[in-house]
């Protein structure tokens, strides 16, 4: 007993999707591979060990480390994780909803200051600060497969 036209089709559709699907996860895996190696470069131009990359929280830390202070990392994790948890918070609330949005404008800041101060301690200036913003893996893979060497914080940004 044979299929019939529609589940003909359907087989058809399915697989078809099945291949566009793996053809999208194996170069976005190519991708994600050219990405890391060039995270693990611009931790070892700046004297990092490259693994560092690899763990979530501490490679956020270890960027904060070579490229700003301290303090702007204490206060970027912390509202991070307070603009985590008012996201699983369902509220009615304006008090609420008016302090989640003030917590996400905070990240928004830290996240653009990051990116300034990254782009600095490898010499570059705001333009190359407004791609990592917006175009954040094109630029990173530049920053660590490029010439650009590390040359420390910039003191007078901090």
């Amino acid at each position: 007993m044979g299929l019939t036209e529609t589940e003909s089709a359907l087989v058809a559709g399915l697989a078809l999707g099945s291949i566009v699907t793996g053809a999208i996860a194996f170069i976005y895996g190519i991708y994600y591979v050219f990405r890391l190696i060039a995270e693990f470069r611009i931790f070892a131009k700046a004297g990092e060990k490259g693994w560092k990359t690899l763990i979530p929280f501490y490679n956020v830390y270890t960027e904060y480390k070579l490229t700003s202070s301290m303090k702007e990392f204490w206060i970027y994790l912390i509202a991070t994780l307070v603009s985590a948890i008012f996201q699983k918070v369902q509220s009615d609330s304006v008090i609420v909803e008016a302090i989640a949005f003030a917590v996400a404008i905070v990240v928004l800041v830290f996240t653009v200051r990051r990116r300034l101060h990254l782009a600095r301690a490898f010499g570059k200036g705001t333009g190359f600060a407004v791609g990592l913003l917006f175009l954040e893996p094109i630029f990173v893979m530049i920053l660590g497969y490029g010439p650009a060497q590390y040359i420390g914080q910039d003191k007078k940004s901090l």
